[in-house]
């Protein structure tokens, strides 16, 4: 099952994020670290494919700037995340 949403909104209050609400029930998450255009979506976009071709459920959290590109993936049968930690993402 593919599943993709955005990781935030802009509201006229500001930008609210829910990366780590998506992450909250977590045992593994991994960040990934980079410049801009070094692969981290790449990464996690080959990653999100190969899951699903093994039979998994994966959420795909879409960057709210550019929905071409990943901030994080999460797979709920193995309670495992991957996120993009580069600014302005925040995990805490």
């Amino acid at each position: 099952m593919n599943t993709e949403f955005f990781a935030g909104v802009n509201t006229d209050k500001g930008f609210i994020g829910y990366l780590e609400r998506y992450f909250s029930d977590a045992k593994r998450l991994y960040i990934i670290k980079g410049t801009p255009g070094s692969g981290k979506s790449t990464l996690m976009k080959k990653l999100a494919s190969d899951c699903e071709n093994l039979g998994y459920e994966v959420w795909r959290i879409l960057c709210s700037s550019d929905p071409a590109s990943l901030d994080g993936i999460y797979l709920p049968e193995l309670k495992t995340g991957i996120a993009d930690g580069t600014s302005p993402h925040v995990l805490e």
